[in-house]
């Protein structure tokens, strides 16, 4: 789908990917499927993996519902699609995707070039996540 070097997988990249198209090619999710986020939305890599292991991704949502971690614009750099919107993360979805099937799983507009690159601070995430498995 990308075949100059303008996509890297890098942890903090924001993609807009489709669960359904995950699940069918090789992805997990650690919710159950039912309670899993279905239609397109962003996902944010929180590790690129390496040699063989998946990349591990966390979905994001443009509406608040306890347990999810509220980002504003200072946090996110990229399209305005992206920058824009409010997000909530939620912590406890883990997606591990293949790192060979990321680049087919996103959709064409989530990466509009080399200069736009959706991207979102971890920084704030990662304490989030921390207070969360401590607590």
């Amino acid at each position: 789908m990308y075949p100059d070097d303008s996509f890297v997988l890098a942890d903090g990249l924001a993609l807009y990917l489709s669960p359904e198209w995950l699940r069918e090619n090789d992805a997990d999710c650690s919710s159950a499927w039912e309670n899993a986020i279905r239609s397109p939305h962003y996902f944010i890599c929180i590790d690129e993996g390496s040699d063989g292991d998946p990349s591990l991704w966390l979905p994001t949502s443009s509406k608040f519902r306890n347990g999810r971690v509220e980002f504003g614009r200072y946090d996110k750099i990229g399209t305005r699609h992206w920058v824009d919107c409010q997000t909530y993360c939620n912590i406890e979805e883990l997606w591990t995707i293949p790192r060979c099937r990321v680049a087919d799983a996103a959709f064409p507009d989530s990466h509009p070039g080399q200069n736009a690159i959706n991207r979102q601070a971890l920084i704030r995430l990662q304490r989030e996540c921390c207070a969360s498995f401590a607590a």
